[in-house]
């Protein structure tokens, strides 16, 4: 006995999700987006603002851009934590140093430099002053407009 043929109600219920195109060109609209939100978006929000782009092709296209992505472990690297050390540390791997090169640098082991820009660590100014001087960068410290305490920061970093 032959099976019988699936019935069209069965086949109308068995749909599969449409494929996403392959290749399809980036827009340069899409580029700077993926230039603006490459380095400070966390993973789950990039696929949301790129619904019909993998994981693996914003990796590709962000490699081929040059694009550098600030690492998140487990959340603890937070730029509203620890504002100025997050800044530093961007700084620092853009200049492609390691956390061992820079404690080098400032006379401090590496393990106090990691806590440090993860924001476990308060700072003290002279360890800071060697910090920036490390790295190259300027320190402003500025009135917060919160009382008499003081902000310290980075100036901001201009499009190369």
């Amino acid at each position: 006995m032959t099976p019988s043929p699936i019935s069209t109600e069965a086949q109308e219920r068995v749909t599969r999700a449409p494929a996403r195109p392959r290749n399809r060109a980036w827009l340069t609209s899409d580029i700077k987006r993926l230039k603006a939100e490459w380095g400070n978006v966390p993973k789950g929000f990039l696929l949301m603002s790129f619904p019909d782009r993998s994981w693996g092709a914003l990796q590709q296209t962000a490699r081929r851009l040059g694009l550098k992505r600030v690492r998140m472990w487990r959340g603890r690297i937070s730029p509203t934590k620890d504002p100025l050390m997050f800044q530093l540390r961007v700084a620092r791997q853009d200049k492609g140093l390691t956390a061992a090169a820079l404690s080098k640098k400032i006379g401090q082991c590496e393990r106090y430099v990691g806590m440090a820009e993860r924001g476990h660590m308060n700072v003290k100014h002279h360890t800071l002053l060697r910090w920036c001087l490390a790295l190259g960068v300027e320190l402003r410290v500025e009135p917060a407009n919160r009382g008499n305490r003081l902000a310290a920061r980075l100036p901001e970093r201009t499009a190369a």
